[in-house]
């Protein structure tokens, strides 16, 4: 899993950050933060995976970014919660308080670097989720944006990524600004192509070597 683009980042880590915090355990699908929630905990994510979600002015959600091993939420430190966040697989987490935190930067500058090396990672993968919404048709979106996970939320398997947790169609949508039907027609199209596949346990296999090759080449 590929969540570097090769920044370089200080000695220390947002783990060190947080270590010697409780822990916390959030099954599959259960919310972390729903939008207005008051921000009493910041969570580092040891396992599993968040999805941080808006819900549109017609009750559509609308996938933002998705968290891995090694990040923090919520991503923006404010009162109130932005976004909605819920958990994706079984997660689990360390946290702190605001006040444990700040007492941690305040001791050790380094943590200030530790996090804005983090989050300018986090920047840049969500840049380049934003940029996959510019495609032409339909299935280039879908297309791409399963590369794309299978980029930072894959592991190798032969020449595929299989993806670390199950997306179904309607989440696919969520993320491409799709509907549910349209994803079907073209997760088909792409199976038929050898594009992607599904193992026994439903998860997918994605093909990234065109989207990687894209990526650092991207005056063609």
């Amino acid at each position: 899993m590929d969540n570097s683009e090769n920044i370089a980042t200080p000695e220390k880590s947002i783990a060190d950050l947080f270590h010697g915090m409780p822990s916390r355990h959030f099954p599959a699908k259960q919310m972390l933060f729903y939008r207005g929630d008051e921000i009493s905990r910041i969570y580092y994510v040891v396992s599993g995976y968040v999805r941080m979600y808006t819900i549109t002015n017609k009750g559509n959600e609308r996938t933002l970014t998705i968290l891995g091993p090694g990040e923090s939420l919520p991503i923006i430190q404010t009162e109130k919660a932005e976004y909605f966040y819920d958990a994706i697989t079984d997660v689990e987490t360390v946290y702190g308080t605001l006040e444990e935190l700040i007492k941690r930067f305040l001791a050790d500058p380094q943590y200030m670097d530790v996090a804005r090396a983090s989050g300018v990672i986090m920047l840049k993968r969500m840049m380049e989720q934003m940029e996959i919404l510019a495609g032409d048709t339909a299935r280039e979106k879908i297309e791409t944006m399963l590369a794309f996970l299978g980029k930072y939320y894959g592991e190798p398997v032969g020449e595929y990524h299989r993806l670390c947790f199950k997306i179904t169609h309607q989440e696919l949508g969520n993320l491409v600004n799709a509907t549910r039907e349209t994803v079907s027609q073209n997760i088909a199209k792409l199976e038929r192509g050898k594009k992607i596949k599904t193992d026994k346990n439903g998860m997918y296999l994605v093909k990234v070597s065109d989207y990687l090759e894209d990526r650092s080449n991207p005056d063609g």
